[in-house]
């Protein structure tokens, strides 16, 4: 039901072992030390805690002691830039000890961000990729890909709300995405008259033919609150049959 679908080219090839590292995360990996709070499972007061690094996709957290194990979910609080507190929910990917008593480091994947905070953490994101210590890797990877997925009007958009609604859309891209990766996928008419910015995370790939073109196709998990997704969706059909009336 996807009539148009366009993504960023990827970033040139890379030839250093640095830049093969870069191009491999696809994504900009901001090195900051920040104090923030988290949020352990089943608890109700944050505790301090320090960010290490950070990406449109995930951080690197250092903590006096790590109450959590791999496949846990639990809360970042980020500082915003207007006095406001961002709230992430997180998956924990592993978790280790430092050397000479520092604690013990986590390493997140985030996985649901409330819509209303997306602008303000990609504005953080950037703020923090202008400071001199991340200069020399804005050659190598991108903050993030953007997706961009475009319907013909309301009607093309409805026969995929259902999916969109539960969290994920498929759709064929025509060069390959990376398993794993957070992207922004913007949904749009095809005259951008009505658009919705959405996170996703691409879990899973699989090359498809077309006559003599190769394709892919994407499985795609949004990131953001499954109530949320139910009722922006809603209101964009709402506003695609305004425009055309």
């Amino acid at each position: 039901m996807v009539r148009v679908l366009a993504a960023e080219a990827p970033p040139e090839e890379a030839t250093t072992p640095e830049e093969k590292l870069s191009e491999k995360r696809k994504q900009l990996r901001i090195n900051v030390t920040a104090p923030i709070k988290l949020l352990w499972p089943g608890d109700d007061v944050p505790i301090k805690a320090h960010l290490q690094n950070i990406s449109w996709g995930g951080a690197s957290i250092t903590v006096d002691k790590a109450r959590t194990h791999s496949g846990d979910t639990l809360r970042v609080l980020l500082p915003g830039i207007n006095s406001s507190t961002i709230n992430i929910e997180a998956k924990v990917l592993r978790t280790w000890e430092l050397s000479a008593s520092q604690g013990e480091g986590i390493a997140i994947r985030f996985s649901s961000l409330a819509t209303k905070d997306q602008d303000e953490f990609e504005d953080i994101l950037k703020l923090l990729a202008q400071s001199e210590d991340n200069a020399g890797l804005r050659q190598h990877a991108r903050l993030t890909q953007r997706l961009d997925i475009q319907f013909d009007g309301p009607d093309e958009l409805h026969a995929t709300l259902d999916d969109i609604s539960a969290g994920g859309l498929g759709v064929t891209v025509p060069d390959p995405l990376q398993i794993g990766q957070s992207l922004e996928a913007v949904i749009s008419t095809l005259d951008d008259a009505c658009t919705l910015k959405l996170r996703a995370r691409v879990v899973r790939l699989e090359p498809v033919k077309m006559g003599n073109i190769n394709l892919y196709h994407a499985g795609l998990k949004f990131e953001h609150p499954s109530r949320e997704l139910n009722n922006l969706t809603r209101e964009l059909i709402v506003q695609m049959a305004g425009t055309q009336k």
